[in-house]
C-alpha cells in the first residue's frame, strides 16, 4: 500500500501518515477513516505528520479533496505538518488558505523539510495550545 498511518509517539499525540510512490485517493480514503478512529480513541488534541518525502505524484482533484478532509474538523485534530511537499502541494496550500479561509482557521497546517523539523513545529504548537 502506498498510503499508511500509525501513531508516531507512545502518548498518542501525533499521527504519522506516509505517502509513497504514485498513491491514489482510493488508497487514501480507508487511511483517512482510520485517522478518524484514532482521533476518536483519545481525549486530547492530536497533530499529524504527513510524510510526502517518497511520494511521486499528487492525484488530480487535490484542492477539492483537501477541502473535504478539512471540513471534517474532528474536535481532537491539531496541527498538520506536511514533510517534503513538492512545490505543487505548497501552492495548493496557499490556494486553500485564500479559497477556504474559514476551513483554514480550524485546520491549521504547516510545511517542513524533515521529520525532525515537523516534530519540532508540532512540539511548539502543542506547547502554545495546552
Amino acid at each position: 500500500m502506498t498510503v499508511s498511518v500509525s501513531w508516531d509517539d507512545e502518548g498518542r499525540t501525533i499521527i504519522y501518515m506516509l505517502f509513497e510512490g504514485n498513491w491514489t485517493w482510493e488508497e487514501f480514503h480507508p487511511v483517512f477513516a482510520e485517522n478518524l478512529k484514532m482521533l476518536d480513541s483519545v481525549d486530547h488534541k492530536v497533530c499529524f505528520i504527513v510524510d510526502m518525502l517518497k511520494a511521486k505524484t499528487l492525484p488530480s482533484g487535490a484542492l477539492t479533496k483537501v477541502k473535504q478532509v478539512a471540513d471534517v474538523n474532528h474536535p481532537n485534530g491539531g496541527l498538520t505538518v506536511y514533510v517534503g511537499a513538492n512545490p505543487l502541494l505548497r501552492a495548493l496550500g496557499q490556494a486553500f488558505l485564500k479559497i477556504y479561509p474559514k476551513s483554514a482557521q480550524v485546520y491549521p497546517f504547516d510545511f517542513a523539510a524533515t521529520i525532525e523539523e515537523a516534530r519540532d513545529k508540532i512540539g511548539k504548537w502543542q506547547a502554545a495550545n495546552k
